[in-house]
């Protein structure tokens, strides 16, 4: 049994003192630890299907959506997959409902204070002290549901799933680079549209001063799993070309505890899967007047639970031209560009509320971001100008949904 006490003044200074320093770690946001879990477990499947691996159709998780049951996943993200005392610190509980497709991802922070018959400790030690299974149940334990699966990253991976996939498209929005030469890190990546393989989008994924500290990183890394994850949904073909070498290299950076038939049944799940409104919450917590711990009431817990699983059964709207709230800005240096490209729009019906010049005037291309996270939006609006440019930048300080830079191609858009 996990409980939550005060520790010692002893144990704390020993933990303290056997506490290992680390620096330029790759942290990832709950969003981005979701996706790089559905795109393994689908490139997985493409593998074994162009491997000609086959599966028996029924799974638990198949009759858990044809009973609209909730389907719950711990997902644990570590910096080394194969030693057994590594630490974790990304922990995220991922609750789907089949019924509206949609998932809400609850973060479950590092920092708990547990207590078992080993001591006291955090609650990204206890997979390092105890293993995957006792980090699970005390996840059920606390939130009250029935927690089946896991998964366990290596997010070292991450730099070879880019460069299995031919690497990703981004667009930056600055001139981003640093250099640390006692890390050997070099960052170098021009502003615009860039092609990045895996070295290169691990350098944006860390890339933190911009002056937006781990806010802007978190959403560089949400465009980088995005692209990722399109790329890797559409280009089926790619991994026809040498599966089994690829598989097996996959499988070094990850470890499931679904069958293969669960896997392709979340496969099945990426056609009808809600990914514009995710819920993103977390489990409810204050820091301990003791400690560097976090404090939590499992009352407040369980209610908090409760009232995510109940946001999860709400139907959100459809996607419309008259809800896409949009700003155009000139990029071209070509006087009238933006104010002929808001006029196209709203004869087409959409809500053009800000409009005028873009920071600089040498886009070459027009393109359409993304700013509030639907992508859905960003797609329908490059549609109606038929744009291929199609990026994520999300910035909550502005009040629009996309912004469209018109580029000096826009001449050519029809």
């Amino acid at each position: 049994m996990l409980k939550q006490t005060t520790p010692t003044k002893d144990y704390y200074k020993q933990s303290n003192t056997t506490k290992k320093k680390r620096s330029h770690d790759i942290r990832f946001s709950p969003t981005v630890i979701i996706i790089i879990s559905i795109v393994i477990l689908s490139v997985l499947l493409i593998l074994l299907e162009v491997s000609h691996i086959t599966y028996i159709s029924h799974s638990r998780i198949s009759s858990l959506i044809k009973r609209g049951k909730l389907i719950t996943c711990l997902i644990v993200g570590v910096d080394d997959i194969t030693y057994k005392r590594s630490r974790t610190d990304t922990m995220v509980l991922a609750i789907y409902n089949p019924t509206v497709k949609r998932m809400a991802l609850v973060s479950l922070p590092r920092d708990i204070r547990i207590e078992d018959e080993l001591g006291y400790m955090k609650l990204n030690a206890l997979y390092a002290s105890r293993g995957i299974n006792a980090l699970r149940r005390y996840a059920e334990e606390l939130t009250g549901l029935e927690i089946p699966y896991y998964v366990i990253i290596n997010l070292k991976g991450f730099e070879y799933l880019v460069d299995m996939v031919g690497g990703v498209d981004v667009y930056a929005d600055a001139h981003y680079t640093y250099h640390d030469h006692a890390a050997n890190l070099a960052i170098d990546i021009p502003r615009g549209i860039n092609h990045l393989d895996g070295r290169k989008a691990l350098h944006y994924v860390r890339y933190r001063a911009d002056g937006h500290g781990d806010i802007g990183r978190m959403e560089r890394q949400k465009e980088i799993i995005l692209s990722l994850f399109n790329k890797t949904m559409i280009n089926n073909s790619f991994f026809k070309e040498k599966p089994a070498i690829k598989l097996k290299m996959l499988m070094k950076y990850v470890r499931v505890n679904f069958d293969f038939r669960e896997i392709k049944q979340i496969f099945k799940l990426r056609h009808d899967f809600d990914y514009n409104h995710i819920l993103l919450r977390k489990i409810p917590c204050q820091l301990s007047s003791l400690s560097s711990y976090l404090e939590i009431n499992p009352d407040a817990v369980r209610a908090a639970i409760d009232r995510y699983v109940q946001e999860l059964n709400q139907l959100m709207p459809d996607v419309t031209k008259d809800t896409i709230d949009i700003r155009v800005e000139n990029g071209s240096g070509i006087s009238g560009a933006a104010t002929r490209v808001r006029e196209r729009l709203v004869r087409n019906g959409f809500n053009v509320l800000e409009f005028g010049n873009a920071a600089r005037n040498d886009y070459e291309r027009t393109v359409v971001l993304n700013q509030s996270g639907n992508i859905e939006a960003a797609e329908l609006v490059a549609k109606y100008l038929h744009c291929n440019d199609v990026y994520t930048k999300i910035d909550k300080t502005v009040t629009t949904d996309v912004k469209v830079i018109v580029g000096k191609n826009y001449l050519n858009l029809k």
